[in-house]
């Protein structure tokens, strides 16, 4: 039940239902990671690192945990252990594009634009069906004043989200920066 709540984005009916199963199984891997996952979800950062360091001494190796704690990391801007993470992460399953994502953000962060880039693109590779690495494609193009290229992206991304309103707002500064007024 928790699974379907969290698909919604009803964060707190999910964290109701996960809360029950682990008074049931307090030790169980995938309760522990994705109460973690929910807590980071609910920005309650310090019950998230509790719950994923929990479920990471259960198992080490599993990508989604460990993208996670490198999500934690981030918000506690410790930006280069982030970094190790998603390697790790990346070392073990190349083919999980979440972790390819959130290595470009951190490269972001540190101001490696063409590492981020290179990331997103990986992302984008293995999971054209996301729009996350469409977007941080653009916003480096943007970055880079490529502004015509960035809108390219933007608009690919949002025919796989039509309504994300934020994929709006870049194309329209996009449009404003490339002095675009009619559009």
């Amino acid at each position: 039940i928790y699974v379907n709540y969290l698909k919604k984005n009803k964060i707190n009916l999910a964290k109701k239902y996960i809360d029950k199963l682990l008074d049931i199984k307090k030790d169980d891997y995938e309760l522990l990671r994705d109460k973690a996952f929910i807590e980071y979800l609910n920005n309650d950062i310090l019950l998230s690192d509790k719950y994923i360091n929990k479920a990471l001494n259960i198992n080490s190796k599993d990508v989604f945990g460990l993208n996670i704690l490198g999500l934690l990391y981030i918000k506690k801007q410790n930006i280069l252990e982030a970094v190790e993470i998603f390697k790790k992460a990346i070392l073990l399953n190349p083919q999980y594009s979440d972790s390819y994502n959130n290595l470009g953000k951190c490269y972001i962060d540190l101001e490696e634009l063409s590492l981020a880039y290179l990331n997103f693109k990986k992302s984008y590779k293995i999971n054209p069906n996301s729009e996350l690495p469409l977007i941080n494609i653009a916003n480096i193009l943007s970055l880079k004043d490529k502004n015509k290229l960035a809108i390219h992206f933007y608009e690919k991304a949002k025919k796989i989200t039509p309504n994300n309103q934020h994929i709006d707002e870049n194309i329209i500064i996009c449009n404003v920066r490339l002095k675009n007024y009619e559009w």
